[in-house]
């Protein structure tokens, strides 16, 4: 029920004019290319959290999968991924063990 509810009120979301702005900023915000960037990492989880797909978005997690050190953060990324529908490869998974 809880997850309905959530859906519900980001479909609600994503119909308001604020949210396409709110688009905007983030896109701009997740382009810079340094994967050490705390700024466009978490933009690019906020993609995620919102449920919209964008590629620098996905670029940017599946680099994290690959070099970040964090499980915490890890495991948001995979959540997200999953989000987007994205397969996860094994080189990915192996980085959970």
């Amino acid at each position: 029920m809880h997850s309905f509810r959530m859906y519900a009120s980001l479909h609600s979301l994503q119909n308001m004019s604020s949210f396409e702005e709110l688009v905007r900023v983030l896109e701009q915000l997740c382009k810079p290319l340094d994967n050490a960037d705390l700024v466009s990492f978490e933009a690019a989880i906020a993609f995620g959290k919102i449920c919209v797909k964008n590629a620098h978005a996905v670029e940017k997690m599946l680099s994290y999968l690959n070099t970040g050190d964090d499980t915490h953060k890890k495991a948001v990324v995979r959540s997200c991924l999953l989000v987007f529908n994205q397969s996860i490869d094994r080189n990915a998974l192996r980085s959970f063990e």
